[in-house]
């Protein structure tokens, strides 16, 4: 579980259990992936004849 916001602290997190804590949406995608492992996948260009 990964909760966050301005209503939500770090210490609420770890009290209810929370697998993660972010501030913010934008912190919150960096610690789901970092949770799920999620690497980038390189874009490939392929020419077409």
């Amino acid at each position: 579980m990964l909760i966050g916001g301005a209503p939500i602290s770090a210490a609420f997190a770890e009290k209810v259990g929370a697998d993660a804590f972010a501030k913010n949406a934008t912190e919150a995608v960096e610690k789901a992936k970092a949770l799920l492992a999620v690497k980038p996948i390189p874009w490939r260009h392929t020419e077409t004849a």
